[in-house]
């Protein structure tokens, strides 16, 4: 079957009504072998639950890809594979055009950008570059009046810094900017595949997606369901921003709208759960008295994280072992910091006790950090390095497994090794050649580290006096060969490398100081090594080739280190993630933890610098 060329709106009640119609297109395609149809979805809940019900359909789920609505755009409009407007490749780039501009910026913010060394810059150059993607999705007219040099906001003085960073922008990237390819696209005929495209989401695409979603339905069927909860009870914002986003799609020239009944009704609900539900989708019962014993909806009040994950896990148990048919996968914990709420996670579903039920959990979206170890021993490892060689710092590191192991030593040496330290007096320093050089101290050999190995091999038994070398000989032996290769990566990590040095380093840090013990850990290096060289593609595409300190490149792998590692697919057991937009995983059981008022809802200021939200349009996003 083939689709028609032209925009169809598909206006869907829930989630369960867009993917029964959107698979039966996929479905009325009837793909081949070697045919691959593709269904954009916004957020990767959405993909799961669009897997799970292809699997359910036909056994299997396969041969059928989900790219986000960025990636189709992009497709579209054709991206080239080193993008240096890539939002990482362009903060390099805005980092080093600020100063040149600096009489433009605002006072205190001029100020605070020019006083302040690379790492104010780059911190500020990143937030800025999503903006200015933003900027490109949100207000493509306000860019390309830009690129005329023109002004769009008159009444907004921030523009004119703004308007000048993209022009310089524009003339220094050796690309055209994702405005001028989209204008080059539009202007050349917007030529598209022939293959319908199939949207899930919701109503506030961007305006440049909508764009060329209407372009590209001139040439080809685009078939967009989108799932619309007529639920302004419990959205303030959306009396003002559902009118605001269907009115921009009904003006869309070629635009059908279809409004999809629901894929079920529900009888009136007696529970509070039940009755909650079928506000959501837009129905509101008359009051009526809930049962006594009704705990569809419970709440806790704890004193802290690892007392709500108890309480909350004390549920779950008591509901596995009322309930036989439930299983730990049919159940999903949310909670509003994943970084706050990992440690007490991992203490109480991760530690065995016994005489307690062991429930199995996956958590998406866990950062490098906490996905293993060994990336906290990374971040140790440059946090050591770039710090006064303390003695707690440098032993610090021998308390991380992959460290201690790779240096030669056992968990039970670290006892030992502690005592002979204090017992010479090392406190901190390599050398008093380190001290000079690093702190513009006086030169003073005393309770430093080689001051004190020296005095620890002077004391020990010498090798022709016994008959064997003992335990505290080869301990002293081992400490001094591994401070040594510490000394010297020092030495290389204390001058500043360009990126792509910094890399060879990175990995020759790794190799040398690092030992990987189970798959996890592998999994940990090799997305840090793949990160790292996305830094240097970036910083190559921006034609960043200046020096960089340790400081600096410490604080890029710390970035990356905090970064998601997984994804929102979710591999068995108890299901965990952070609380964010469009996060919804079908359960049988719904907790969240995190819901106190430090927490939830999410705080923050609001830049002063940001023209986006100076001039906020009905159908603009939350930044």
């Amino acid at each position: 079957m083939t689709f028609p060329p032209g925009l169809q709106l598909f206006i869907c009640p829930d989630l369960r009504a867009a993917a029964n119609d959107v698979l039966a297109d996929v479905d009325a395609l009837h793909p081949g072998p070697f045919d691959v149809p593709s269904v954009s979805v916004r957020h990767p809940s959405v993909r799961r639950y669009l897997t799970l019900e292809l699997a359910r359909r036909h056994g299997i789920a396969a041969s059928v890809r989900f790219p986000a609505p960025q990636d189709l755009i992009d497709t579209l409009i054709g991206k080239p594979r080193r993008d240096p407007w890539d939002r990482e490749a362009l903060a390099w780039q805005i980092a080093a055009i600020i100063p040149e501009i600096a009489e433009q910026l605002p006072e205190g913010l001029a100020h605070a950008l020019t006083e302040g060394d690379l790492l104010v810059r780059l911190d500020f150059a990143r937030r800025l570059s999503t903006r200015l993607r933003d900027a490109m999705l949100h207000r493509p007219a306000m860019v390309e009046a830009w690129e005329r040099g023109e002004r769009y906001l008159a009444a907004v003085d921030d523009e004119v810094w703004y308007a000048e960073l993209w022009r310089r922008l524009s003339k220094q990237l050796d690309a055209p900017s994702p405005i001028a390819r989209f204008s080059n696209w539009r202007d050349g005929g917007a030529e598209v595949p022939k293959d319908p495209i199939l949207l899930v989401g919701d109503a506030t695409l961007p305006p440049l997606h909508r764009e060329v979603l209407r372009l590209a339905s001139q040439h080809t069927a685009v078939r967009w369901y989108i799932v619309d909860c007529n639920t302004p009870a419990f959205d303030p914002e959306r009396p003002r921003r559902r009118p605001a986003a269907l009115a921009a799609l009904k003006a869309l020239d070629n635009a059908t709208i279809t409004t999809v009944p629901a894929a079920h009704t529900s009888p009136p609900a007696t529970s509070l759960l039940g009755r909650v539900q079928r506000a959501l989708s837009g129905h509101f019962d008359a009051p009526v008295a809930l049962a006594p014993d009704d705990r569809s909806v419970v709440a806790h009040r704890c004193h802290s994280a690892v007392r709500e994950i108890e309480s909350l896990r004390e549920q779950l148990v008591r509901r596995l072992a009322e309930d036989a048919s439930l299983q730990p996968h049919d159940a999903v914990l949310y909670v509003t910091d994943l970084e706050t709420y990992l440690p007490a996670i991992d203490a109480v579903f991760g530690v065995p006790d016994d005489g307690l039920l062991r429930i199995p959990y996956e958590v998406a979206g866990r950062p490098w950090r906490s996905r293993a170890p060994i990336g906290a021993a990374v971040a140790a490892l440059l946090h050591a390095l770039a710090g006064r060689f303390g003695r707690s710092e440098i032993l610090g590191l021998l308390e991380h497994p992959a460290i201690r192991q790779r240096a030669g030593f056992g968990f039970g040496d670290l006892g030992a090794i502690r005592n002979l330290v204090e017992s010479v007096g090392i406190h901190w320093g390599v050398d008093g050649a380190h001290r000079e050089a690093r702190f513009d101290l006086p030169p003073e050999e005393g309770a430093t580290w080689r001051e004190g190995l020296s005095r620890l091999h002077q004391q020990r038994v010498p090798a022709s006096d016994a008959l064997e070398p003992d335990n505290t000989t080869t301990q002293i032996d081992r400490l001094t060969a591994w401070f040594e290769r510490l000394a010297s990566a020092e030495a290389i990590v204390a001058t500043p490398h360009s990126i792509a040095e910094w890399r060879v380093i990175v990995d020759a840090l790794i190799s040398d100081f690092l030992t990987t013990w189970s798959s996890d850990d592998a999994e940990v290096l090799s997305g840090l090594r793949r990160s790292i060289e996305h830094l240097v593609t970036s910083s190559a595409a921006a034609r960043i080739d200046a020096t960089l300190p340790l400081a600096a490149i410490g604080q890029e792998l710390e970035h990356i280190l905090t970064e998601t590692a997984t994804s929102g697919d979710l591999r068995g057991g108890l299901r965990i993630c952070a609380l964010t937009p469009g996060m919804v995983l079908p359960a049988r059981v719904v907790m969240i933890a995190g819901l106190d008022d430090a927490l939830f809802p999410r705080g923050g200021g609001v830049p002063t610098w940001d023209i986006l939200l100076q001039s906020r349009l009905d159908n603009d996003h939350d930044p």
